[in-house]
C-alpha cells in the first residue's frame, strides 16, 4: 500500500532533507513558531513499526513530496 502527499510550497533545502524525520527538528524558517515538532518523527516511527518505509523529495520553490509504503500482507 502506498500513500503519497505533495505540496507546491517553498520546498526544503537539500542540506535540510536528512533531518526532516528527526525528533524536534524544524526548518530554520519555521523556528519563529512555538510548539513541539513531532509530526514527521511520529510518522516515520509508526511507518517503520508497521514494517514500512517513508521517503521525502523536495525542490526549492517547487514543493515537497512524501511517500509512505506499507506492506499489504
Amino acid at each position: 500500500m502506498v500513500f503519497a502527499v505533495s505540496d507546491t510550497g517553498i520546498g526544503i533545502a537539500p542540506d535540510q532533507l536528512p533531518f526532516v524525520f528527526d525528533k524536534f527538528w524544524q526548518v530554520d524558517a519555521a523556528r519563529t513558531q512555538s510548539g513541539i515538532v513531532m509530526g514527521l518523527y511520529i510518522v516515520k516511527a509508526f511507518t517503520e513499526l508497521l514494517g514500512g518505509t517513508v521517503s521525502v523529495n523536495s525542490t526549492l520553490n517547487k514543493g515537497t513530496h512524501f511517500v509512505i509504503e506499507l506492506p499489504t500482507g
